[in-house]
């Protein structure tokens, strides 16, 4: 998978939630160049992340909202970012409801994600991604369950406690997953805090070495499960 499509992909969903202001003094121009990205007059955006580094880059995310329909939008990117001899302007594609542009800007990749809202007016997000790597993640040892793959892993660093989330699918149902993560967690220290499992998602709430994890399973469209494991580093 190339850069272009993979942050494409990153722009496409999980990113989104459970992020917080990372103060990474090394990728600051990144914010810059958030705030600097050109939106149409009829647009706003609000900061909803600051750089958080995502799987090694560094990422800035605001909201993005506008009186005007998706096809508009992406009209005003296609002729800010006209083909060159470098290539094409943007890059294009089509994730269920949402309507994803990226352009290569230097070293940072600009994306926006956006959708139809019911009164015609577009809502989205607008990320900014340094290509260079910008720092590391502390390494989270993750078991995963039968047929599963790691999706992601977000830092949330310079600040205490540290926060590690890592996105998991897997083939397994919701019950089999959050068994799965339960029964090795235990043999591995972690005790069960609280547990919802009679419903979806299954919530797991567990205290352990060093720290707390929740585990979320949800069943996703095809039947599959993705597990969002967020775990709390209590360091002194």
């Amino acid at each position: 998978m190339n850069v272009i499509k993979s942050f494409r992909l990153v722009s496409a969903g999980i990113l989104i939630s459970s992020m917080v202001t990372s103060l990474c003094v090394a990728a600051s121009t990144s914010v810059e160049a958030l705030l600097e990205t050109a939106i149409p007059a009829a647009a706003t955006t609000a900061v909803v992340a600051l750089n958080t580094l995502h799987n090694g880059r560094v990422v800035s995310i605001s909201t993005f909202e506008t009186t005007q329909p998706v096809e508009q939008t992406l009209a005003f990117y296609r002729s800010l970012w006209p083909a060159s001899v470098d290539g094409p302007g943007t890059l294009e594609s089509t994730v269920g409801e949402w309507q994803i542009i990226s352009h290569i800007d230097n070293e940072y990749l600009v994306a926006l994600q956006l959708k139809n809202r019911a009164d015609g007016a577009t809502s989205g997000y607008l990320s900014i991604t340094q290509l260079v790597p910008g720092g590391s993640i502390e390494a989270v040892s993750l078991a995963l369950p039968p047929g599963g793959e790691l999706l992601s892993t977000t830092s949330h660093i310079d600040t205490s406690p540290q926060a590690v989330t890592s996105v998991v699918r897997s083939n397994a149902g919701v019950g089999l997953v959050s068994a799965f993560y339960r029964d090795t967690l235990e043999r591995e220290g972690w005790k069960l805090v609280s547990a919802r499992t009679n419903i979806y998602p299954h919530v797991l709430l567990m205290n352990g070495p060093g720290g707390s994890l929740n585990i979320i399973v949800s069943e996703a469209q095809d039947g599959s499960s993705v597990a969002v494991v967020n775990r709390v580093n209590n360091h002194d």
